[in-house]
C-alpha cells in the first residue's frame, strides 16, 4: 500500500486536530484545572482560549477526516 505525502499530512492534521480537541475543551471546560498538554509549562491563558482552541481542534480534525474518507473512496 503506498500511501502519498499529502496523506501523510492529512493523517498528522487529523491527530493534532484531535489531540487539540480534547485538551482544549477539557482545559476550558474544567476552568484551568485539567491540563493534558504533554509539554511541562505550557498551558492555554484562560478558559476562553482553551474552548476556541478544542473547537479549532474539532473543524480541523472534521475537515481533515472528509478529505481521507473521500480519498479512501475514490481509490
Amino acid at each position: 500500500m503506498k500511501i502519498g505525502k499529502a496523506t501523510f499530512v492529512r493523517l498528522a492534521l487529523l491527530v493534532v486536530g484531535i489531540f487539540g480537541a480534547i485538551t482544549g475543551l477539557l482545559f476550558g471546560f474544567s476552568n484551568g484545572q485539567i491540563n493534558l498538554i504533554l509539554i511541562p509549562d505550557l498551558s492555554y491563558a484562560n478558559s476562553f482560549s482553551g474552548i476556541a482552541g478544542g473547537t479549532l481542534g474539532i473543524l480541523i480534525a472534521a475537515t481533515e477526516g472528509r478529505k481521507l474518507y473521500l480519498e479512501y473512496q475514490t481509490k
